[in-house]
């Protein structure tokens, strides 16, 4: 009995660092699309818009960082005069790990779609 509370504690202990890992790695999932986006953004300032190139290889990159169902709308896909506002805006679902704990020594994994949005704004430089 005297072992119950150091026992108990670890298990918490072990929960809760389940927890921190799982948020982490979807949060590293989140900073890395942000990265992408900011990428994408900068090149647009040079070329003043998203050509249907740079709109493929960013679907293709989004893709291959575990998202889906990307959409674009709101992304300036037109050419913009120097000085001009130009706006990247991503919409996407990302599949992301829940751990729930039913009772103090199982767990199960629940799946979830997040919705994910990502606004960038920047000014025309071509």
């Amino acid at each position: 009995m005297k072992l119950l509370p150091v026992l108990l504690a670890m298990a918490a202990m072990a929960a809760v660092t389940a927890l921190y890992v799982t948020y982490m790695s979807d949060y590293d999932k989140r900073e890395y699309a942000d990265q992408i986006a900011r990428e994408y953004i900068l090149k647009m300032e040079t070329q003043g818009y998203l050509s249907e190139a740079m709109k493929n290889n960013l679907i293709s990159d989004l893709s291959d960082a575990g998202f889906d169902s990307i959409n674009l709308q709101g992304t300036t896909m037109t050419k913009a005069e120097y000085g001009d506002e130009i706006v990247l805006m991503i919409n996407a679902h990302l599949e992301t790990e829940d751990y729930v704990f039913e009772n103090l020594l199982c767990k199960r994994t629940d799946r979830k779609i997040r919705q994910i949005k990502i606004a960038k704004k920047s000014t025309s430089k071509c």
